[in-house]
C-alpha cells in the first residue's frame, strides 16, 4: 500500500505537467484603444438637461461589450481582432463616453447626468442597448437602442435608435478600429443631443 502511494505522486506530477504544457499562450494585442478621454468632447456645444438622468452601462451581447474588438466578415461570421483590444470593457467605456459628453461644457442652469456609482436618484433613467459594434472588411458600424423612463411615474417618455456607419482604408486592427471609435463618438453625441427632447 505504501509503495503504491510513493509512485502515485510522480505519475500525477508528470500528468499535470503535460496538461500545463499544452495550454495556449495568451494573446497580447499590439494596441489598446478607448472611446473617449478628458479632451474628447472639450470643443463641443453643451447639452442642457432640463432634469437629471441616470446613465448606467448599456446592455448588449457579452461578446460586444467586453475588451475584445469584434470583426464581422462578409458572411456575418464574427471573430476577435488579435492585434487590437479595448483598454477596458466596451460597455464601461461607452457609459463613460456618454457621461463625458453630457457633462462637457455643462450649462450652468442644466441638471446632471449621474453614473451608477452615485447614490442619489435621478429624475429620469436611461436604458440603452448596443445592437452592433463591429469592424468589417472596409467599413464599421455602431448601433444603439435608447429608451428614457420617468423615475417617478415609470412612463417611457422617449425611445429612439441611433446607427452610425463609415468606411475606412487600411488594416482592420488599426484604421478600422480608429474609425469605429469615431463612429461611436458620433453616435454618443447624437444620443446626448436628443435626450433633452424627451424630458418634460
Amino acid at each position: 500500500m505504501t509503495l503504491a502511494k510513493t509512485f502515485g505522486f510522480p505519475v500525477l506530477a508528470v500528468a499535470l505537467a503535460g496538461c500545463v504544457s499544452v495550454l495556449p499562450e495568451p494573446v497580447i494585442p499590439d494596441s489598446l484603444y478607448r472611446f473617449s478621454s478628458a479632451d474628447t468632447f472639450s470643443n463641443v456645444s453643451p447639452v442642457r438637461l432640463p432634469a437629471s438622468v441616470f446613465v448606467p452601462q448599456p446592455e448588449g451581447a457579452t461578446l460586444l461589450l467586453g475588451k475584445n474588438i469584434i470583426f464581422e466578415d462578409e458572411d456575418g461570421g464574427l471573430s476577435l481582432l488579435s492585434s487590437a483590444q479595448w483598454s477596458s470593457s466596451a460597455g464601461s467605456m461607452i457609459q463613460y463616453a456618454l457621461l463625458d459628453r453630457l457633462s462637457a461644457g455643462t450649462a450652468s442652469d442644466g441638471a446632471l447626468a449621474l453614473g451608477d456609482w452615485v447614490s442619489a436618484r435621478a429624475d429620469y433613467n436611461l436604458q440603452w442597448h448596443v445592437r452592433d459594434l463591429v469592424v468589417r472588411e472596409d467599413d464599421v458600424v455602431a448601433s444603439f437602442e435608447v429608451m428614457l423612463i420617468n423615475d417617478q411615474t415609470g412612463e417611457v417618455t422617449g425611445k429612439f435608435e441611433v446607427t452610425r456607419r463609415d468606411t475606412y482604408v487600411g488594416k482592420s486592427g488599426e484604421a478600422g478600429v480608429r474609425k469605429l471609435i469615431e463612429v461611436v463618438q458620433g453616435a454618443i453625441d447624437e444620443i446626448a443631443s436628443k435626450l433633452p427632447d424627451y424630458m418634460s
